[in-house]
């Protein structure tokens, strides 16, 4: 039982660190697209962090479904 609580946690934290990686990462690129000219892409400095967002988010959901299949 004790394991199921601690995956259930570490779903949530993964969740809301891809949260706020995604934020800070949009709050970025809309800050640096304000100062760059016309047709430069502002989303190439800020790859890493975009690859990180989505695979923080993917691995809550994959933590998800195994404790979902796991209760029943």
């Amino acid at each position: 039982m004790k394991k199921i609580i601690n995956l259930k946690n570490l779903s949530r934290l993964l969740y809301g660190s891809g949260i706020i990686i995604a934020t800070v990462t949009l709050y970025k690129i809309i800050k640096v697209k304000m100062i760059l000219p016309p047709g430069v892409c502002p989303v190439d400095n800020q790859r890493n962090t975009i690859f990180l967002s989505i695979g923080l988010l993917i691995s809550s959901f994959i933590i998800d479904l195994f404790l979902e299949r796991k209760n029943k």
